[in-house]
């Protein structure tokens, strides 16, 4: 299996979040950068989140408007991911910066796909 894995990362926020900027950074930062991040919020999160919603043309960024709870904003996440495989993560969950591409290399030994 040569192709590379597509992973989505699913972030559920809800009210205003000291780390999201630095979540996002973080994924933005992977040495391999996943499929697409989708966050999934409520109005208290746009204004930390929009900034990064055209910032970087390798990867989409989606901002999903919700008030529900976390189980719930995960659930609107997972419905609108377009990658074979899903990362959840929470706001304040700062991955390492291999995170993705470990992801990836489980995928292929385990030959997931």
């Amino acid at each position: 299996m040569n192709k590379k894995t597509t992973i989505s990362v699913v972030i559920a926020v809800k009210g205003k979040s000291s780390t999201i900027s630095r979540v996002l950074r973080g994924f933005l930062r992977q040495t391999v950068l996943p499929h697409e991040i989708i966050v999934v919020g409520d109005a208290s999160a746009i204004g930390q989140i929009e900034k990064f919603l055209s910032r970087d043309e390798r990867i989409q960024i989606q901002l999903v408007m919700f008030s529900g709870d976390k189980n719930d904003a995960r659930n609107k996440g997972f419905e609108n991911a377009t990658g074979e495989f899903i990362f959840f993560c929470d706001h304040d969950m700062v991955p390492s910066l291999t995170l993705i591409a470990e992801s990836n290399e489980l995928c292929k030994k385990f030959d997931a796909l």
